[in-house]
């Protein structure tokens, strides 16, 4: 429960942000510079959830 838990609020939180770009005057041009961030956070996320034994 706790591993379903802690991928959905990673999840909710990157859709927010995903949502925020959209916003902005050229999305595309900031999702290009912003995607790269949201792998590593995703990427960081999964290695804390391994180490806690909580993997997918």
């Amino acid at each position: 429960m706790l591993a379903l838990w802690g991928r959905r609020l990673v999840g909710d939180t990157l859709l927010i942000a995903r949502a925020a770009l959209t916003g902005t005057e050229n999305p595309t041009a900031m999702q290009e510079t912003v995607e790269p961030v949201f792998t590593e956070l995703m990427a960081a996320h999964a290695r804390r959830m391994e180490s806690l034994g909580l993997s997918s």
